[in-house]
């Protein structure tokens, strides 16, 4: 049924046999409003922001009616070059205005062709958004006058309470501090070396194997590391070490290239070691409550 821009009413709608839910919520006004809008070429964007609707409420309501959005222009070959010309150093709100285009499309497009502001553009526009006067960071910046409340005052001269004897002091050291020569046992099971105090742990500590075999032979191999042949990190003796290339480290801890009854053995330790880590670890944390508990009984 063909319809008017200036139609009087909406009157495809009377005499229907049914209509949808969505439609008996709309009031006559609003759909006659969205149909001679609609048809008049109007956007759905400015349509939806006059009805106080969202958008996505709109075009269901243009659909249920077999209206159709006004199709915008498509992008031509003089369009396209002016956008590549000009992204670069302008304001895309100032290219949108000049195409008679919405600001995303311009944005879209200028995407879909990989441009990209300069940095320049990029700092001034930065720059002139921070000297507007309904700029949000100027809410939070000293007015003029203003005196900072701790302005002179130097920590902890205007510390309250007992912060000022918790702080630390020059030349202080913090309680896990150790002297150089420090021995630890990492999660791992490596031994480790404390050989520097610069306060960086990762740099400060060295695996002692990696010291006795440099004092031994010299610097590792780049590209190598130092494996025991026994598999016992504990075992820490020259003859137990091993030079490797990182390579052959990988194939060496890599399952993928063994046989497949040989791979379910080697799943099954692992997880049978990690069944026994479990009961350890809950013993170490139940046995003094367990004894706790026999004792009372008993008792």
């Amino acid at each position: 049924m063909a319809r008017g821009a200036g139609m009087d009413d909406v009157t495809f709608l009377e005499g229907a046999e049914e209509v949808s839910a969505m439609t008996r919520e709309w009031t006559r006004k609003q759909i006659k409003m969205l149909v001679v809008d609609t048809l008049n070429g109007r956007k759905t964007d400015e349509i939806a922001k006059d009805l106080r609707a969202c958008r996505k409420t709109v075009l269901d309501m243009q659909r249920e009616l077999g209206l159709r959005e006004a199709k915008r222009e498509r992008w031509n070959d003089k369009d396209i070059a002016l956008v590549r010309e000009l992204y670069e150093l302008t304001p895309t709100a100032d290219i949108a205005a000049r195409l008679g285009r919405p600001h995303g499309s311009v944005w879209q497009m200028a995407h879909k062709l990989g441009l990209s502001k300069s940095k320049k553009l990029i700092a001034d526009t930065a720059r002139e958004r921070t000297m507007r006067p309904d700029h949000g960071g100027r809410k939070s910046r000293f007015a003029p006058g203003v005196v900072p409340h701790n302005k002179g005052l130097k920590m902890p001269g205007w510390a309250v309470g007992r912060m000022a004897e918790t702080q630390f002091k020059k030349g202080s050291k913090p309680q896990t501090w150790r002297p150089i020569g420090t021995e630890r046992l990492t999660k791992e099971g490596y031994l480790q070396r404390k050989v520097a105090d610069t306060g960086n742990t990762v740099e400060d500590y060295v695996e002692v194997h990696r010291l006795m075999w440099e004092e031994a032979h010299g610097l590792i191999p780049e590209g190598c590391v130092i494996v025991f042949k026994d598999g016992d990190r504990k075992h820490l003796d020259l003859k137990n070490f091993e030079v490797i290339t990182r390579g052959e480290l990988a194939r060496r801890n890599t399952i993928h290239k063994l046989p497949e009854p040989l791979k379910q053995v080697i799943r099954l330790n692992a997880s049978i070691k990690r069944r026994i880590r479990k009961i350890d670890a809950q013993k170490q944390t139940d046995g003094p409550a367990e004894s706790s508990l026999r004792n009372a009984r008993s008792a």
